[in-house]
């Protein structure tokens, strides 16, 4: 339903055998009414809310044959008791999501998706969201927005302890510039806390949105990045670089997954522009934890393998 009011008559008992609900920029003036509908709705397996007006906060409790949920818009989204969910997608400015007892989850998608401070000290709200990160950590494939690395690292730094652990996480999409040698030291300190990471893409031409108050902490925190030392990616195999310019902080993170990654296969680095001659000796003399690893460039007409 689209661009509609949504509003049940009160003696309305759901429907016993829906499957599939997306509403789309509807009007919900009364979320209980929503509320009552999911909870009438036993077969329902696919659930989409994107924009609709007035619904800030969604809590999906105990529907047993929900698989995929969908949501754009809303500020806070809390699913517990979805022992079938498996795929889980947020756009939008996200302050908190949170799911329990989800056993079967296996993808989160939050690229889309910028993790907004609110009202409340920056301190508070990074302390916050651990909570909800650890709450899917258990996924196998995870796609985030620009800002997520850089929350993860400041959190480590609040806690003064080790990054959170995804320890199924397979396949891993970065979308965002790496804008400063901070965002690099984050993405390395989020690779420590993934030991069976297989594949990484990592789009940088994105912009990094929505967090600059993240910088900004850390800045006025006087926090000194690190790389991360100490660990090894047993398991990478393949890397994907989109927008790849040659910047140095791209090159520390190829030489970071070189040096880690000790049987990945390869590295494919797409640029718009042809890479000079220079870049590619520099890339070819960088050192290689995987003898059999190799370098494929992609200039949009051409591929070069070396």
């Amino acid at each position: 339903m689209k661009s509609c009011i949504f509003s049940p008559p009160s003696d309305f008992k759901g429907f016993p055998t829906l499957k599939i609900l997306y509403l789309n920029r509807a009007k919900v003036e009364d979320c209980s009414t929503l509320y009552s509908l999911l909870s009438n709705c036993p077969c329902l397996q696919r659930l989409g809310l994107l924009d609709c007006k007035f619904i800030k906060c969604l809590k999906v409790k105990t529907i047993p044959s929900l698989r995929n949920l969908s949501v754009s818009g809303i500020e806070h989204v809390e699913i517990s008791n979805a022992p079938n969910l498996r795929y889980i997608q947020c756009s939008g400015y996200l302050q908190k999501l949170l799911v329990d007892n989800a056993p079967s989850l296996v993808t989160v998608d939050i690229s889309l998706a910028s993790f907004v401070r609110g009202t409340q000290p920056v301190q508070q709200v990074i302390k916050d969201l651990r909570p909800s990160i650890v709450s899917f950590s258990h996924v196998q494939f995870l796609s985030v927005g620009s800002n997520f690395p850089q929350l993860i690292y400041a959190e480590c730094y609040l806690q003064r302890g080790e990054p959170i652990v995804f320890k199924n996480l397979k396949q891993f999409k970065l979308d965002g510039k790496i804008i400063d040698n901070l965002t690099l030291y984050a993405i390395v300190n989020f690779f420590s806390g993934c030991p069976v990471l297989e594949n990484v893409t990592i789009d940088v031409r994105f912009p990094c949105l929505h967090g600059a108050w993240i910088s900004e902490f850390m800045e006025k925190e006087c926090v000194q990045g690190r790389l991360r030392h100490g660990f090894l990616l047993y398991n990478l195999k393949t890397v994907r670089l989109n927008g790849f310019s040659g910047r140095a902080e791209e090159m520390m993170l190829i030489k970071v997954l070189f040096d880690k990654a000790i049987v990945l296969e390869e590295l494919f680095l797409y640029s718009m522009m042809a890479c000079t001659t220079g870049e590619y000796e520099l890339l070819q003399r960088l050192p290689k934890g995987s003898s059999s690893a190799k370098i494929i460039m992609e200039n949009g007409l051409r591929l070069k393998y070396f």
